[in-house]
């Protein structure tokens, strides 16, 4: 399956990208930091697509403008996870090209598979790792709404740093629910309406939310998957609401990361009546 953005697409690999693939996993600043050495040739990088890249679980990170593979993405199962992890779990794993660092395209092409990981595998948690010395690899887990456990582990698995403990970073699905402001979207009408396709509740809310607004609202806007998933959204979520925009532009998981929550006026007018949402937003932090 692939996965896009407006950006980058997620693609099987293929054969023909073991040029590319070498001339970007040979740079020795690389590998190392996510666990393997940089390729030595082009052979190497073409035998690594043929095994290690040729599952439904590993995706090339292409970017669209050149066509390039500039990265790859993906997770594995708990029969093959560094972590000792649950059946319905799994652990996730990226790395990017070192000229495409710092543009947000690691952040960006996580999400895809957190995403994908949550609504289409179903896993109920995902695990990620990385090596203190490497601290935006967590910092990329973070924006996508990873927690830190606490925890650093061997992984004896690793070609490259088998013997140096990583932090080990965790994801539930239920903490990738709670919208930028903290309100739990799996409670949210305009949620419920979507993923049980109820019409009725659609018109319910379409009415309720007309009401509050002063604005006409149909049923067919009622259809949201969740604030912080990648996703369909109600026009208001998607376009309307400063507060998502906010968190977005700043980069933040939610306004639970965000140093200004307790002067901040406008998720202040939500969380200043809503003690759940308030704590979702410590929870998330």
């Amino acid at each position: 399956m692939n996965l896009q953005t407006n950006r980058i697409l997620l693609r099987p690999w293929r054969e023909s990208d073991a040029e590319t693939l070498f001339k970007y996993a040979s740079d020795p600043k690389v590998g190392p930091r996510a666990g393997w050495p940089p390729h030595k040739s082009v052979e190497e990088s073409l035998n690594i697509i043929r095994t290690v890249f040729s599952t439904e679980t590993m995706w090339a990170v292409e970017w669209k403008k050149t066509g390039e593979a500039i990265g790859c993405v993906g997770y594995l199962p708990a029969s093959a996870s560094n972590l000792k992890i649950a059946d319905d779990q799994c652990e996730v794993g990226y790395w990017i090209a070192r000229p495409y660092w710092g543009k947000g395209i690691c952040t960006e092409a996580l999400q895809l598979v957190v995403d994908y990981c949550f609504h289409e595998k179903g896993f109920s948690v995902l695990w990620g790792d990385y090596f203190p010395e490497n601290p935006v690899s967590g910092r990329v887990m973070e924006k996508c709404g990873f927690v830190d456990t606490g925890k650093e582990v061997l992984c004896p698995n690793l070609e490259v740093g088998s013997d140096r403990p990583v932090k080990v970073m965790k994801l539930e699905k239920s903490q990738k629910m709670i919208a930028y402001c903290g309100i739990d979207c799996e409670k949210c009408d305009a949620y419920l309406a979507t993923k049980n396709n109820d019409q009725a509740l659609r018109e319910k809310t379409a009415k309720l939310w007309s009401k509050l607004n002063n604005v006409q609202i149909l049923p067919e806007h009622i259809n949201c998957e969740g604030c912080r998933v990648d996703g369909i959204k109600t026009v208001y979520c998607e376009k309307l609401c400063q507060i998502r925009q906010c968190a977005i532009k700043k980069g933040v998981a939610t306004c639970g990361e965000c140093s200004e929550l307790g002067k901040c006026q406008t998720v202040g007018a939500i969380i200043e009546n809503n003690t759940d949402a308030l704590n979702n937003l410590k929870s998330t932090k």
